[in-house]
C-alpha cells in the first residue's frame, strides 16, 4: 500500500511527500486492530528495539524524515515498517 503525507518542510511551507511503498502482508490485515498495535511503537520502545537515543528519533520525525502517528494528540506512534525502509535507505 501507499500512504500519502504532507510533512512541514524545513523552514517555510509544506511538501507533499509520497512515503515508502510497504507490502501488507494478508495475515496482518486479517488479524486487524491487535496487528497494528505490535507494528506501531512508542519511541521508548524504538530505542529499546533499535538502539540510538530518544532525541535521535524524535529529531528524525521534527525533520519529517520518519512519520509518526499521533495518538490523542499527545503519544506519538512510529510505524515499524517506516523504521525498517529509514534503516535500508540509510545503508551506504
Amino acid at each position: 500500500y501507499t500512504i500519502n503525507l504532507t510533512l512541514p518542510k524545513l523552514g517555510s511551507g509544506y511538501q507533499n511527500v509520497k512515503s515508502h511503498v510497504h507490502p501488507v502482508a494478508p495475515d496482518t490485515e486479517q488479524l486487524g486492530e491487535q496487528a497494528l498495535a505490535k507494528r506501531l511503537l512508542s519511541i521508548k520502545e524504538v530505542v529499546t528495539e533499535y538502539g540510538v537515543t530518544t532525541w535521535y528519533w524524535r529529531t528524525l520525525i521534527w525533520k519529517g524524515i520518519l512519520p509518526v502517528i499521533n495518538k490523542n494528540g499527545k503519544k506519538q506512534l512510529i510505524d515499524r515498517l517506516d523504521i525498517e525502509a529509514f534503516i535500508r535507505s540509510s545503508k551506504s
